[in-house]
């Protein structure tokens, strides 16, 4: 710890500490050109920067360690797109959030048709390690869909398959939901854009309902729709440990 505070930390990992997003949207915004160093453009992502000494700005604005992040979960109801930004017919998520700061982001998108569990944060370096495969933190989701699938087809989900040229899902896990006609509880370890939705599609199903209900040790419970909570001490304690976060 005294090492790191002598020799800084680089600047994609202060940049999230300060809130402005995962390390890989920080690299982002580095690579653009929008961040200074002491009145330097800065685009080296192996720069290291010294809390306290060194003068950090991020298109102009003032990037500072937040001392206390917020966690929580969210409840996001269908008809909502998880973006700071939504066309002018379309509501985000922050709407349900109004009183929260702007630098409060999320971990993992649900597309505007989908709905439950949302974890967001203002802690960058948190919301990166979330996404992170290698941590291995399951997504795990309810889907109802048009017509069961066969064993030929949930054997395709097990073992990964092509969804696009080029372009293939690692295995997931899939079970069919006693007592529901065509409806699975699918757990995913990877994040692509609306991936069950696109492997339903390459066996000509449709997706009727898709709810998140846990990633890693948090779960949705009982939270009513459009509803939030703060993560509990136990749930940052777990994923703290699991994550190997040093702060949280």
């Amino acid at each position: 710890m005294e090492k790191e505070k002598a020799d800084g930390i680089r600047i994609n990992r202060y940049l999230a500490l300060c809130g402005f997003g995962a390390r890989r949207v920080c690299e982002e915004m580095v690579s653009a050109g929008r961040v200074t160093v002491n009145g330097e453009i800065v685009r080296d992502l192996g720069r290291r920067i010294i809390s306290g000494k060194d003068e950090v700005l991020v298109s102009g604005k003032t990037a500072t360690p937040i001392e206390e992040h917020l966690y929580i979960i969210v409840h996001k109801p269908r008809g909502y797109v998880v973006s700071h930004r939504g066309f002018p017919d379309q509501k985000t998520v922050f709407e349900l959030l109004p009183k929260f700061p702007k630098n409060l982001n999320y971990v993992g998108r649900l597309d505007e048709e989908s709905e439950g569990l949302l974890i967001m944060s203002t802690n960058g370096d948190f919301i990166n390690k979330m996404t992170h495969p290698r941590y291995g933190y399951g997504k795990v989701y309810l889907v109802t869909v048009t017509r069961a699938l066969s064993g030929s087809e949930l054997n395709s989900f097990r073992t990964g398959m092509e969804i696009d040229e080029g372009e293939r899902t690692i295995p997931a896990q899939i079970e069919p939901l006693e007592g529901r006609a065509s409806a699975y509880r699918v757990i995913l370890h990877e994040g692509k854009n609306r991936q069950i939705r696109r492997m339903m599609k390459v066996f000509g199903i449709g997706v009727i309902r898709l709810t998140r209900v846990a990633m890693g040790p948090v779960n949705l419970g009982n939270l009513e729709c459009g509803s939030w909570r703060k993560l509990t001490t136990s749930e940052l304690g777990k994923i703290k440990r699991d994550l190997k976060l040093k702060e949280i």
